[in-house]
């Protein structure tokens, strides 16, 4: 008899209660059929059981495809077969398919087809389409077909002679099944590769199996896992789930919470699956029967809905389980003992998951490239999960890194996932779903932090704009009257009623707290910092829309430079120190459109002492100004000068002294040699040039500038006193410790009376004194000055501050003089090695503290550590300082002194 494939089809599926019987061939060999297969729905068995006879038992299975027919809901009828009957056959396959389903979870070679969007045999034909349509349209059908695809390009490249995957199964092993429980919609299968999260899994365990009772007293336990979509929060459930059923007569029920209609649609499914009547209130009547079983557990997945009263659908008076996963961390209330905050991979967690699912070995080599690989995407499950797809299909992990750095954008915005139970969206997708769903002021605000340091960003910031109305400040704290624009925009954005309102920031920050797209941390003192994945701020800078005309980094520097405050900087030092991740930003046009800004920045990372970046900003705005204004502007030169001085701080003195030379012959081209600027660059130069050993010419500048600047500013102003200061160094270098002591001394006194006695400018004098009070063997009242120094700025500025290690390394020379052995030595040391931590070991700073280390060793005879150091410390100087330099000298005498011993 000759038929169609489709006619085979409908036979097989002619079960007399729901369809008629199928006629098959024409005329006298007409023949009217029904389903035979009564009992065996899913033929899923007999099929392996048929294979198993063919090939034998130890036959591995690659990919096992199951498709069914849909769940149908049972319905009163007057036909043959019952409702019982019919409701036998439903659970029968779904039986089946929760046997194979459970046994291959681990393998990833099992895919079931099954329409569980439910219908009856008196289903519209429209119904049956929508019903169908909503199930093709599920993540997880999309997923596993292009796995089942992978699965057979796979075996299409395997060599000859290989079974494949490690963990592939026979069918022996396969067929062995018992015991399976009775389920609704399959749950997302936890995957294979599955590795880390020891420290939440510990703590899920001891909640949910340690403490498992029988009480039905008690009340549900909850844990909620939230984070950034793509963190693996539901792995993690569903591990917790696995280990969870190895109880005796527990159940577990996966539900799809991210919306009300699929979570109710997913409690009524439960009835279905399980055979219970069904009613008008099907949904309360599941949570009523989950509520009497023995041992349950509900896992409601997608929880982000930051309206969706979930507590609503928890079971009550019941000893269960209850895990919640979702994106909005403020869930974490229903449970806050039992809530974590999902975030990266261990680095070596993530390490392992890119090198095995890549399929590369564990070398030394790979290890080195995909460590620079996951820490740039930020330890994201699904970004680890991308990549190594990626990877595997085109054999690039040594040049992913680059790759990725040059298209950051296309990479993040394909799915390239090689197991079939990972999230079928890209992690561009991910986040810009949750992006979508913020209000439009929330969006504008996350794409101007996404411009700072995305693991730092403090409140504190956005409140000190706000009280400057977002304008910048001038040194003398007047408000600047550029970028009105930008300040307009800020002040509508997060001030919409003209003034500062904690309340209102919050109702702008929660949206993106409830998305896990930022997270907040309170630290000690009651300070709230925000940060942001990288992966979000990658996505969010890759955006090119402009926020009211301007753009979200032009609003994001305005915002940073107008949270600044000159003046008194010792009251302002928690808000500066907020501000220092940030103010490192580059911009990213070849335009510098606001160089006051990063001159600002400049002088605010000088304080802090980080010389290297201030020098950035203010080549950025050296830059800017020139373009602006043009090379000889005041504004220019004033830069500039800026430049010359951190350039001789930052240990490149010939360059501070070429560039102050350079300002210098420009300033008198333009202004008399009495000009408040060109007396200011004069006493910078005298300084480089003492630095650079030039110490009588040094002198005479100095003595000079001093005349002037006395004549023009008066004794009392801050820049003569600085004078006084650096006049009193250079008479130290030509031995005029005497004459050094009495301007030094003027100097501080001017300072404190004017000042005060913690001022930066007073604390500089201090120091001066002291050292000089050392050089004249003073060594009582230098001792008391530099430990009063030392506690001062160790107090303000921190151990690591440069200015703090100046003083400490002034102390050690100190102890030094003073024959101290224990104390000296112990200083020396210290200081040696914060100056490498701080400056790095070619800096002029770190020499000088590596030189009295070695002067301490010398003189308190050490000569054990003297032997141990001197060779690395003579190569520093020779290499950095030159042979000719006389430390280089003294040391190299030292070495021949050893070598006669």
């Amino acid at each position: 008899m000759e038929c169609t494939i489709l006619d085979v089809a409908r036979a097989s599926i002619a079960s007399p209660d729901i369809f008629p019987p199928v006629t098959l061939g024409q005329g006298y060999n007409a023949l009217s059929v029904i389903d035979g297969l009564m009992g065996y729905a899913n033929p899923m068995r007999e099929l392996l059981k048929e294979v198993q006879d063919i090939s034998g038992p130890s036959q591995h299975i690659g990919c096992i495809v199951s498709i069914g027919t849909g769940m149908q809901i049972p319905t009163e009828r007057s036909r043959t077969l019952d409702n019982e009957s019919l409701i036998r056959i439903v659970t029968n396959t779904e039986n089946v398919h929760q046997e194979l389903q459970r046994k291959t979870q681990d393998l990833g070679i099992y895919f079931r087809f099954n329409n569980y969007y439910g219908f009856t045999p008196n289903s519209e034909p429209s119904h049956i389409f929508q019903s169908t349509r909503a199930y093709h349209g599920d993540a997880t059908v999309d997923t596993n077909i292009n796995c089942i695809v992978s699965l057979f390009l796979e075996r299409e490249q395997r060599p000859s002679g290989s079974t494949g995957h490690e963990f592939r199964r026979t069918i022996k092993d396969i067929l062995t099944i018992s015991g399976a429980r009775p389920a609704s919609k399959p749950r997302p299968s936890l995957v294979s590769n599955f590795i880390g999260r020891d420290d939440i899994l510990s703590g899920l365990y001891t909640a949910h199996l340690d403490s498992w009772s029988d009480d039905r007293s008690q009340e549900p336990v909850i844990s909620i896992l939230s984070g950034l979509g793509g963190s693996g929060k539901t792995q993690i459930a569903l591990k917790l789930a696995s280990e969870f059923e190895k109880i005796p007569g527990s159940s577990v029920f996966f539900l799809d919470a991210s919306s009300e209609d699929k979570l109710l649609a997913d409690l009524t499914d439960i009835l279905r699956a399980n055979g219970r009547p069904m009613t008008g209130r099907n949904w309360k009547e599941a949570i009523h029967w989950i509520s009497h079983l023995r041992c349950w557990m509900i896992i409601f997945d997608n929880v982000d809905h930051p309206k969706f009263m979930i507590q609503d659908y928890f079971p009550r008076s019941s000893p269960g389980h209850i895990i919640i996963t979702t994106q909005n961390s403020t869930f974490g209330a229903l449970s806050p003992q039992n809530h974590y905050e999902v975030e990266g991979l261990a680095k070596d967690n993530a390490i392992s998951l890119l090198l095995k699912s890549s399929r590369y070995d564990y070398t030394e080599a790979n290890v080195i490239a995909a460590a620079e690989i996951v820490a740039e995407i930020g330890y994201l499950p699904l970004a680890v999960s991308h990549a190594a797809g990626y990877i595997y299909v085109n054999r690039n992990l040594t040049t992913y890194l680059q790759l990725y750095q040059q298209n950051q954008l296309p990479l993040l915005a394909g799915s390239h996932s090689p197991s079939a139970h990972d999230h079928r969206r890209s992690v561009a997708a991910t986040i810009q779903l949750s992006f979508k769903r913020l209000p439009q002021k929330s969006r504008e605000l996350m794409r101007i932090m996404a411009h700072y340091q995305v693991s730092s960003i403090s409140a504190s910031i956005f409140h000190a704009a706000s009280m400057h109305q977002f304008k910048r400040r001038s040194m003398s704290g007047r408000p600047q009257s550029s970028f009105l624009q930008e300040s307009q925009t800020l002040l509508f954005l997060l001030c919409p009623n003209g003034a500062w309102s904690e309340y209102d920031f919050n109702d702008l920050i929660k949206p993106c707290l409830e998305y896990s797209l930022l997270r907040i941390t309170e630290v000690e003192g009651g300070a709230k910092f925000y940060s942001m994945h990288i992966l979000v701020q990658t996505w969010l800078l890759a955006q090119q829309e402009n926020i009211k005309g301007a753009t979200p980094e032009c609003l994001a520097t305005r915002l940073l430079v107008s949270a600044i405050t000159f003046g008194e900087w010792q009251k302002n030092l928690t808000t500066m120190q907020h501000l220092m991740p940030h103010v490192r930003l580059r911009p990213s046009a070849e335009e510098v459109r606001d160089p006051g800004a990063h001159g600002d920045f400049a002088r605010i990372l000088h304080q802090a002492g980080d010389y290297t970046s201030a020098l950035v900003q203010i080549d950025y705005a050296v830059v800017g100004w020139e373009a602006k204004l043009g090379p000889t502007h005041d504004q220019t030169l004033s830069c500039m000068q800026v430049k010359a001085n951190l350039l001789d701080l930052a240990g490149r003195v010939q360059e501070s002294l070429d560039l102050g030379l350079h300002i210098l012959r420009m300033r008198k081209e333009i202004y008399p040699e009495n000009h408040p600027s060109t007396l200011i660059c004069m006493s910078a130069v005298a300084q480089a040039m003492t630095m650079c050993r030039r110490d009588r010419e040094a002198a005479a500048m100095a003595e000079r500038a001093l005349v002037l600047q006395t004549q023009a500013f008066g004794k009392e102003d801050a820049e003569t006193v600085m004078t006084m200061t650096r006049l009193g160094w250079i008479y130290d270098n030509l031995h005029q410790y005497s004459e050094a002591l009495t301007i030094k001394e003027e100097a501080l006194k001017i300072s404190k009376e004017q000042l005060g006695d913690t001022h930066i400018t007073t604390l500089k004098s201090m120091g001066a004194v002291g050292v000089t009070l050392t050089k004249l063997g003073k060594f009582d009242r230098a001792y008391d000055l530099q430990k009063e120094i030392v506690g001062i700025r160790t107090r303000m500025l921190g151990p690591d501050h440069p200015d703090t290690i100046s003083s400490l390394g002034n102390l050690s020379s100190t102890l030094i003089d003073m024959g101290r052995k224990e104390e000296a030595i112990t200083q020396c040391k210290k200081v040696a090695e914060a100056s490498t931590k701080v400056f790095g070991q070619d800096h002029t700073r770190t020499l000088r503290a590596c030189y009295c280390l070695l002067f301490a060793y010398d003189k308190f005879r050490e000569d054990a550590e003297k032997a141990r150091v001197l060779p690395t410390i003579l190569d520093l100087h020779e290499r950095v300082l030159g042979a000719d330099h006389k430390h280089t000298r003294q040391i190299k005498k030292w070495r021949l002194g050893m070598a006669k011993a």
